[in-house]
């Protein structure tokens, strides 16, 4: 505890922003949790819902490598140390290149993963699914690739 009222003013507001961020993660997990259990009440156990579980997977993936990744570890104690120096403009400008930087990798990883998603979804993804299975599972990855570039 003492070590909290050591904390300069800019460390505590980085404290703050990296609770924040781990808030949101937590809450967002929970949510998925919740979604995952409305969906399987309504739809049922079965081979559509197993196939759109599989779908998630690697859109999941590469949203939590690239943006939440980059957000957490780089982007926020950087942007808090514009905000606390009184560099609004530096930090505006470093919050818009970096949210642009993200979504062009996630494009280029997303679109490379739509290309291949069969391929993906056979090798590793669900190679034990039957082939109408596989081809359920391609198609419902790329909707969940572009989902996720439209939301994010």
């Amino acid at each position: 505890m003492t070590q909290l009222k050591n904390l300069t003013s800019t460390d505590r507001r980085v404290l703050l922003s990296a609770l924040i961020v781990a808030a949101g993660f937590a809450v967002s997990k929970f949510t998925g949790v919740l979604d995952d259990f409305i969906v399987a009440r309504v739809f049922g156990a079965g081979r559509e819902l197993d196939a759109y579980y599989a779908a998630f997977k690697l859109p999941d993936l590469l949203f939590t490598l690239i943006a939440g990744g980059a957000m957490a570890a780089a982007f926020i104690p950087v942007f808090g140390g514009y905000l606390a120096s009184g560099d609004r403009a530096g930090a505006w400008k470093l919050a818009s290149s970096t949210i642009n930087l993200a979504f062009l990798v996630t494009l280029a990883a997303a679109s490379v993963a739509a290309w291949v998603a069969p391929w993906l979804v056979r090798q590793f993804l669900a190679p034990g699914f039957e082939s109408d299975q596989q081809l359920l599972t391609a198609s419902l990855m790329r909707l969940v690739l572009v989902q996720r570039l439209s939301f994010r």
